[in-house]
C-alpha cells in the first residue's frame, strides 16, 4: 500500500514540476513577445522621425535653388533637344528617322477553293449476287 501511495506522491510532484516549467516557459514566450513588439514599435519611430527629417531636408534644398534660381520644374519635365529625359546623368537621343521605307508587302493570293468530288452512289446487296445464280454450287445447300 506504501508503494502506491509514494507511486501517486511521486506523480503528483513531478505534474507540479512540469507545470511550473510548462508556465515558466510561457511566461517567458510573453515577454520575449512583448520585447519584439516594443522594438519593432521603437524602429517604425525611428524610421518615421529619419523619413520626415529627409523629406524635410529635401524640401528645404528644393526651396533653396528656386530662390537661386536654379530650379525650373517645367523644364526639368521636358525633354531635352527632340531626347527623352535625361535619367542619371546620361541624355538619350531619339533614334533617327527611317531613311527609307519598305515596300508595302502585298497579300499572297487566296488558294482556289477544293471542290469535293460526288461520291458514287452506295451499292446495294442484290447487285452483289449473280442473276443467273440457281444455287447449284453452294455446299450450304446441300
Amino acid at each position: 500500500m506504501t508503494d502506491v501511495r509514494e507511486l501517486v506522491a511521486r506523480s503528483l510532484r513531478r505534474a507540479e514540476e512540469i507545470s511550473t516549467e510548462l508556465d515558466l516557459r510561457r511566461d517567458l514566450r510573453e515577454r520575449e513577445t512583448e520585447q519584439v513588439e516594443r522594438q519593432i514599435a521603437e524602429n517604425s519611430r525611428k524610421l518615421a522621425e529619419e523619413s520626415g527629417q529627409q523629406l524635410a531636408e529635401a524640401e528645404a534644398n528644393e526651396q533653396k535653388l528656386k530662390k537661386a534660381g536654379g530650379w525650373d520644374t517645367e523644364a526639368a519635365q521636358r525633354p531635352r533637344d527632340g531626347g527623352v529625359l535625361s535619367i542619371g546623368g546620361f541624355e538619350d537621343e531619339a533614334p533617327p528617322a527611317p531613311r527609307f521605307f519598305p515596300a508595302p508587302v502585298e497579300p499572297e493570293p487566296e488558294p482556289e477553293p477544293v471542290v469535293a468530288q460526288p461520291e458514287p452512289p452506295a451499292r446495294q446487296a442484290w447487285e452483289y449476287e449473280d442473276e443467273d445464280d440457281d444455287f447449284s454450287n453452294r455446299s450450304w445447300l446441300v
